[in-house]
């Protein structure tokens, strides 16, 4: 499958699952801490890094010690990743800048 096929079907599946997701978490109405997380690691995955560090800051403001512990392990895990998808593409245009340099030579 191409890099556009591919493409195409994430962001179908991404539009199916953010309709489900929607759904769960209507069903959720108590569960604000919970709604949050869930909202963060969907934009985590999309990698909407800024998105999901700002759903998991609101679900660490929650009372409960356990979803405070999980949202800050999101969040240091979402700044790592993000620093870490970042480089791998500096590495990708550094490689892409070499070998066009190197077929122009």
């Amino acid at each position: 499958m191409s890099y556009w096929g591919t493409y195409i079907s994430l962001k179908i599946v991404w539009k199916t699952l953010s309709g489900q997701l929607k759904l769960v978490l209507k069903s959720l109405k108590s569960k604000v801490d919970l709604k949050l997380c869930w909202l963060g690691q969907a934009h985590f995955e999309l990698q909407n890094f800024e998105e999901a560090k700002k759903q998991f800051r609101a679900a660490a403001r929650d009372e409960n010690k356990r979803i405070k512990k999980t949202a800050n392990s999101w969040i240091k895990y979402a700044e790592n990743e993000e620093v870490r998808v970042k480089n791998l593409a500096l590495r990708r245009d550094f490689i892409q800048q070499s070998k066009a340099k190197s077929k122009n030579s």
